[in-house]
């Protein structure tokens, strides 16, 4: 999310205290509360309108504006923004890329901004996967469908080095052979060295008689695997 708000805003990142404000928001208050609009709620029920839509939409009114990845700039010297998400089937990384998108036979310039996030946040058991048309296997209807990029490259490095490995293809003669390259990676990570449930004997909480939370345990599980690695 604020990889994206800089691609669109770089010089609002000036201002630190502006940063704050909108990075602070209480963005899930905001989405509970969407949710029960009425109009969301028959969209909810009635139609493929579903959790990770309205989470979509508290997005827009609060940090993108309804842009699009064209209103991201690509003057010389600007970062350029990769957002990462997984493939339901496969579980291959898919980033919200011009190139990835050629592969479904679409364009990524009228693709709004808000759903790439949404779709590289879509934590399963949380929010619903995002789905993207393919047109690249026929006429007929075919989607791909989306959802967080922990499961597929949990830290991005992984889509960092296939984007700088051209620097380093020692086939091509005109390629110079000293190429710097430097990957700064931030690892937010917040799982505590021991967790408060090696002291409890049943993990359940009140919510588990109707939601079995495991799945969320086992995603968490996942996903430290996959930082590891």
């Amino acid at each position: 999310m604020p990889a994206a708000y800089y691609g669109l805003y770089p010089e609002r990142w000036d201002d630190i205290h502006h940063i704050r404000h909108q990075m602070a928001k209480d963005y899930e208050i905001r989405w509970i509360g969407r949710w029960l609009l009425p109009q969301n709620i028959l969209l909810y029920w009635n139609t493929n309108f579903n959790r990770s839509d309205i989470m979509k939409e508290v997005l827009d009114s609060n940090l993108f504006d309804e842009k699009t990845f064209a209103d991201i700039g690509n003057e010389k010297g600007q970062p350029r923004i990769l957002i990462n998400s997984t493939t339901l089937s496969g579980g291959k990384t898919f980033v919200f890329s011009k190139e990835q998108f050629n592969e479904l036979g679409s364009r990524i310039d009228t693709y709004p901004i808000a759903n790439a996030v949404m779709a590289s946040s879509a934590f399963p058991g949380v929010f619903h996967d995002m789905t993207l048309h393919d047109f690249s296997i026929s006429d007929k209807k075919h989607y791909q469908h989306v959802l967080d990029g922990g499961p597929s490259d949990n830290l991005g490095i992984t889509t960092l080095l296939n984007m700088v490995k051209p620097l380093y293809d020692a086939t091509k003669k005109d390629q110079p052979k000293d190429q710097p390259c430097f990957l700064f990676v931030v690892d937010s990570y917040p799982y505590p060295k021991y967790p408060e449930h090696i002291h409890e004997a049943d993990t359940r909480g009140p919510i588990d008689f109707i939601f079995d939370t495991n799945v969320a345990a086992a995603s968490d599980s996942l996903l430290t695997v996959r930082r590891v690695d």
